[in-house]
């Protein structure tokens, strides 16, 4: 199974696919009943550790054999049962296998899952196994090994401009940041996981998907740390709005909630793009867009809010000074429209009166 690692097989068939599985099913369950066989006897420990790190790394069929591993040892680690040092071995020495099992099989180019449904499956478990050990790692040395062992192959996959490689790493990042998400900050690393949106050539909508979605969890810290990123992460998703519309337009919205108090000298040329964009996009995305400006709005002297929110609000209003016929398609559209912008610009605004945080203006996300 070693051999097999290091050059695995697009596909497992017959008797090795039955032998491998079995085998793994017997190492997952041995683990479960008697975990102490990972430290209590090195030797024993090396073989079984070194039995689960090539799993991983065989095909996604053998490594889904595998995967609860570390939703044991995170109970484990909670209830107290690892001895002191047998953390950190057991993340040095399987991490590097889960890390790679990730780059290799969680890509969307991978040609080891059947379809799309079971490669979104596998990736989601892929993402789990990162924040479990990421958890499981909190406050010791090993905590920012992993983010180095998660950071480094993003960097080459950026080096080689190979896309797909980037982008799975973005999605292990967009799971840590999810479990982070009440820390009053993220990792360092975080930076360069943003800055590297903004240099990648992303093309394909799951690419542009990750990367939007990665934005909006980090949303919050646009406040604080991620503050230096926060205008160039609203410029690339106005710029894949075209693409993504739906989550791009959400995500604008998300950062200008949390953070559009540093936006505010940007809110000009931001009403003339969306009001640009208009025409183009679905009532739910111009709504999105227009909620963002007016959470932007929130944070202009008190004597010009007024006058800031009529100015995002005009290009609808003008839509309705010549009447709605509501027995034409055409009118109906066009109230609905209308309809969907107002309720979210006034929502935003309202809960922004009360608060001007960025749950405020998330909840009214789904308005319209």
């Amino acid at each position: 199974i070693q051999r097999m690692a290091e050059s695995p097989p697009t596909s497992l068939e017959g008797s090795d696919a039955a032998s491998l599985t079995l085998w793994a099913r017997v190492a997952a369950t041995l683990v479960e009943a008697y975990t102490q066989i990972l430290w209590v006897e090195r030797a024993a420990a090396d073989v079984v550790l070194g039995f689960l790190g090539a799993c991983f790394l065989v095909h996604p069929h053998i490594a889904q054999c595998v995967f609860e591993l570390w939703a044991i040892l995170k109970d484990a680690n909670r209830d107290d049962k690892l001895p002191a040092g047998a953390l950190g071995a057991l993340l040095r020495q399987l991490g590097p296998a889960c890390v790679t099992s990730l780059a290799r099989f969680g890509r969307w180019d991978s040609p080891h899952s059947e379809d799309a449904a079971s490669l979104r499956q596998l990736r989601e478990a892929q993402q789990d196994i990162v924040v479990d050990m990421l958890c499981i790692a909190a406050g010791s040395p090993e905590a920012p090994w992993l983010l180095s062992l998660l950071q480094e192959p993003l960097q080459r996959a950026e080096a080689a401009k190979d896309w797909h490689g980037v982008e799975v790493f973005w999605y292990a990042f967009c799971g840590i940041a999810e479990a982070l998400a009440d820390e009053p900050s993220l990792p360092d690393v975080y930076q360069f996981v943003v800055q590297s949106i903004f240099r990648a050539e992303v093309s394909t909508v799951e690419q542009c998907e990750t990367a939007a979605i990665l934005l909006r969890t980090c949303g919050p810290h646009f406040e604080t740390s991620l503050r230096p990123q926060l205008a160039s992460s609203v410029q690339w998703l106005v710029g894949k709005v075209p693409q993504i519309p739906e989550t791009a337009s959400e995500a604008i919205q998300e950062l200008c909630g949390y953070a559009g108090q540093h936006l505010v000298p940007h809110i000009g040329e931001f009403l003339k793009v969306v009001e640009d964009a208009a025409a183009s996009v679905s009532p739910s995305v111009d709504a999105s867009l227009h909620g963002a400006l007016v959470g932007i709005a929130r944070h202009v002297p008190e004597d010009q809010v007024v006058a800031a929110f009529g100015q995002i609000c005009q290009g609808t209003s003008r839509q309705l000074q010549g009447g709605i016929d509501v027995t034409l398609e055409a009118d109906r559209q066009k109230l609905h429209r209308c309809t969907c912008v107002l309720l979210r610009c006034t929502l935003v605004m309202e809960q922004g009166g009360s608060s001007s945080s960025g749950p405020s203006s998330r909840s009214a996300g789904g308005a319209g």
